[in-house]
């Protein structure tokens, strides 16, 4: 089974990057995007914060997400499960 989105409002910054939520059946699946992947993304953009950042390539983030789960590539016990790292960006 593959990671779809929580919540449309299933985010929140921390340390380290932006936190979002995804669910494997019904189950929270928590992943987090770094604060060095958002700002490579963001390169060339006027300048955004990390949530703005986040909402506008959410899309991408949390297919990157999907496929990292669906491949294994994840701390089946650490939290956030899923780490999307600037060398995961397409």
């Amino acid at each position: 089974m593959s990671l779809v989105r929580l919540r449309d409002d299933a985010y929140a910054i921390e340390l380290g990057g932006v936190r979002f939520w995804m669910a494997e059946a019904c189950h929270p699946v928590p992943c987090l995007v770094t604060t060095e992947a958002l700002f490579e993304l963001a390169r060339g953009l006027a300048p955004l914060n990390q949530i703005q950042i986040f909402l506008h390539f959410r899309e991408e983030l949390e297919a990157i997400a999907a496929r990292k789960f669906a491949a294994e590539r994840f701390g089946a016990f650490s939290d956030p499960r899923v780490v999307v790292y600037s060398s995961d960006l397409d």
